[in-house]
């Protein structure tokens, strides 16, 4: 399946956006190979930071971003899907993944949003002999969402990931589908637009990539993914100084299925 999961946050915690995910979110895939943003197929869920730790300008380019980055897609069933889900002190589904199938349509959806700004703050005591403000809230610290993202990423979905603050690097290294370089962004909100081309790329990427692909690639074990439909025949030989090979068949309505006891330099052959 083709599913792009993108979180643009500040430091939002990604835990409760999780949640959101428990439904369907699956793309009916086409075959091809790479090509442009028109004609690829797959979904696109954005996570969006809408807690009061986003400053309301930063918020406008924050749907902004989307807004530009999503432009050149051919939207709706058989072509690219998007859905939003705005994260305050919990997630909320602003519109799902079938809810637009014009860039007119998600392009007023995005452009009209309004804030969630749920984070709980404490209002300072105050005198009338000064004046006083409330300070901005506190980003909250994330969750454990290795174990969770990791299962995502075992049902063929790509995690990509814009942080515009402080964010967890070492957290959002490990929650990211690599390639890491293209799929995580580091970025100081006001200079947002300068990752759009590169993003949208890597998404593109995603949704154009060869039918079959090979993902959790490790010493002992492989995950194979591949766009259906299609029946494949995989001929494979666990240990290289074995001269047979074993045959796995994968029914026609199967997208993905994990290797095992596998050695180094085992030789696949895609049939």
């Amino acid at each position: 399946m083709d599913e792009v999961l993108e979180i643009v946050a500040e430091d939002m915690d990604l835990e409760p956006c999780l949640d959101a995910l428990d439904g369907p979110c699956e793309a009916e895939s086409a075959g091809g190979g790479s090509g442009s943003s028109d004609s690829c197929e797959g979904d696109v869920l954005l996570l969006l930071d809408s807690s009061g730790s986003v400053q309301s300008y930063e918020f406008s380019l924050l749907l902004r971003f989307p807004s530009e980055l999503l432009q050149p897609f051919r939207l709706g069933r058989g072509h690219v899907r998007v859905g939003l889900v705005q994260v305050g002190t919990g997630p909320r589904l602003e519109f799902d993944l079938d809810a637009h199938d014009s860039q007119d349509a998600l392009q007023e959806a995005l452009l009209s949003m309004q804030q969630l700004r749920e984070t709980p703050t404490r209002r300072p005591r105050c005198d009338w002999s000064r004046a006083c403000s409330a300070p901005r809230p506190r980003p909250q610290e994330p969750g454990a969402v290795d174990g969770p993202m990791a299962a995502l990423r075992g049902r063929g979905v790509s995690v990509l990931a814009v942080s515009t603050g402080q964010g967890k690097y070492q957290l959002l290294r490990r929650v990211v589908t690599p390639p890491i370089e293209a799929h995580l962004h580091f970025v100081n909100i006001d200079d947002i637009s300068i990752i759009t081309e590169d993003l949208r790329e890597a998404i593109t990427g995603v949704m154009c990539a060869a039918r079959l692909q090979v993902r959790d690639l490790r010493s002992s074990s492989a995950t194979l993914h591949w766009r259906p439909p299609g029946s494949y025949s995989l001929h494979y030989r666990p240990d290289p100084s074995d001269g047979s090979s074993s045959t796995l068949s994968l029914p026609a309505d199967a997208s993905w299925t994990e290797l095992t006891r596998l050695t180094p330099d085992t030789t696949l052959t895609e049939e």
